[in-house]
């Protein structure tokens, strides 16, 4: 009963469809709020679907984990990042570019092979995160992406994010 009062009380506390504006900066419609880097932003698209924001270090990057009711798992996309480290053309036309992008919370190591979307600009997986991949992102203090050689793309603190994953488990029902 606590563990539901907390992830309620996390749930009314952050905008029911909340809107990045800019760096740091996240909308409800009738105003705006300042958010830290490593934040996670509760999202409710509606009452079947969810996902969950975080700008990284410096507000450097963007991440986001949502579902929709009846998803066996999440979808993940990182969007926002502008070094060389990772091939991103900027042809629409272009092949697809699809890499392993290495998800380190704490020293747990985690590869997703995302595929890079010229059209949003974002590196984006389906079906990527089960509740057992979601199980450390609620006790982990730091997530780390990293690209395929080892290179580290961007750092995020895992601020509310047992909260977060909560709300993502009781919205989409896995």
């Amino acid at each position: 009963m606590l563990r539901l009062c907390v992830v309620l009380a996390c749930l009314a506390a952050t905008p029911a469809s909340a809107e990045w504006i800019a760096a740091g900066r996240w909308s409800d419609g009738q105003g705006w709020r300042y958010v830290q880097p490593g934040t996670w932003i509760v999202d409710r698209d509606g009452p079947d679907s969810v996902a969950l924001h975080a700008e990284g270090e410096n507000h450097d990057t963007r991440l986001a984990i949502g579902c929709r009711r009846g998803d066996t798992a999440a979808w993940v996309e990182f969007s926002r990042y502008r070094g060389a480290a990772l091939a991103q053309p900027v042809d629409p036309m272009a092949a697809p570019v699809t890499a392993e992008i290495g998800f380190h919370l704490d020293d747990l190591p985690i590869g997703l092979w995302m595929t890079f979307s010229p059209e949003t600009q974002s590196w984006r997986i389906e079906d990527a995160l089960d509740t057992e991949a979601l199980y450390p992102f609620g006790w982990a203090s730091r997530l780390t992406i990293l690209a395929p050689e080892g290179t580290e793309l961007a750092r995020y603190r895992l601020n509310g994010s047992s909260a977060a994953r909560e709300a993502l488990r009781n919205a989409c029902g896995f």
